[in-house]
């Protein structure tokens, strides 16, 4: 889930080209223990339709799944080669 973020303040639309639009603003966050401080943002936002969040959700789901995949994979090649076991070092390298 997505924390809701701060409020935009003295908010100005700079552009909107088709369905992205770019505002500016300033949001108030807190500086020193006892000042507030004021943060210059720009935020560019697109229109998102519910087909585009149902791809998205599919594609995180097939990432998931890809995910699981690869991990099982990995515990199978590490249950065929065994443990790892220590490269012996060349003798010229011996700490003596």
């Amino acid at each position: 889930m997505i924390d809701a973020l701060p409020p935009l303040r003295d908010v100005q639309i700079v552009a909107v080209i088709e369905n992205r639009m770019t505002l500016t603003g300033f949001e108030i966050g807190t500086g020193h223990v006892t000042e507030k401080a004021h943060y210059q943002q720009s935020w560019l936002l697109e229109l998102v339709t519910h087909e585009t969040l149902r791809r998205e959700a599919e594609l995180t789901e097939q990432w998931v799944a890809d995910a699981e995949r690869s991990r099982a994979f990995s515990r199978h090649v590490a249950e065929f080669v065994g443990p790892r076991k220590p490269i012996p070092s060349h003798p010229r390298h011996r700490h003596r």
